[in-house]
């Protein structure tokens, strides 16, 4: 993924092979979780990947250097791959799935989900957008973005640290955000297993740096 030019990319077709090799090796470790764990576990099992992974997938983004528009447009679609694996992972192996849509109604997983997503989708729903429309445009698009934010999004357009700071000074933004974790306190006993099982899954990690 890192290692992509996604600023002379230019075609938007499938989600990237990266997405695809993702999808593979999660679906085979979670459904082997799925059938050997109690609900509980398994729910824990969950909640601990995604709060590992998605943070993991958005700061993949960041180390991309400069992303062009076509470029922009190819990793929304695999953002998407990405959001619709892990918004089924708890259903992974059933015969029917259902995803619950109302923001207002979902768990702490879904929500979770959610707003990890939404920062890699905002961040380069903005990378097209116009340099001198930003200081304008940014807080509209991405309501909960912090300074940081920004300073990453012109970082990943190419800008000078000249228009940075001008963009900075027409807006005004917290320094940080808070964040909201979902994983809840684990026994030794649960913590042992998910220690195994994710040095396993670490070996999706590297496919962000190898494609």
């Amino acid at each position: 993924m890192v290692k992509i030019n996604w600023v002379t990319h230019s075609d938007v077709g499938d989600q990237s092979m990266y997405v695809h090799d993702i999808c593979m090796i999660c679906e085979s470790i979670v459904i082997l979780c799925k059938s050997i764990l109690s609900s509980d576990y398994f729910g824990s099992f969950c909640n601990s990947f995604a709060t590992m992974f998605l943070p993991l997938f958005v700061s993949s983004i960041h180390r991309c250097k400069r992303i062009g528009e076509m470029g922009a447009q190819q990793l929304l679609l695999d953002t998407h791959g990405i959001k619709t694996l892990f918004l089924g992972l708890r259903e992974m192996g059933d015969s029917a799935t259902s995803t619950n849509t109302n923001p207002t109604r979902r768990d702490p997983y879904l929500k979770r989900v959610d707003e990890e997503i939404k920062k890699a989708e905002s961040l380069l729903k903005l990378v097209s957008y116009p340099s001198d429309r930003l200081a304008q445009t940014f807080p509209v698009l991405w309501p909960e973005g912090t300074q940081d934010d920004l300073r990453a999004l012109m970082a990943l357009k190419g800008m000078k640290a000249t228009e940075q700071n001008a963009v900075l000074n027409n807006a005004p933004l917290s320094s940080s955000s808070s964040k909201n974790g979902i994983t809840k306190s684990l026994n030794p006993g649960k913590n042992k297993f998910f220690s195994n099982t994710f040095k396993t899954l670490e070996s999706t990690k590297n496919l962000f740096s190898r494609r």
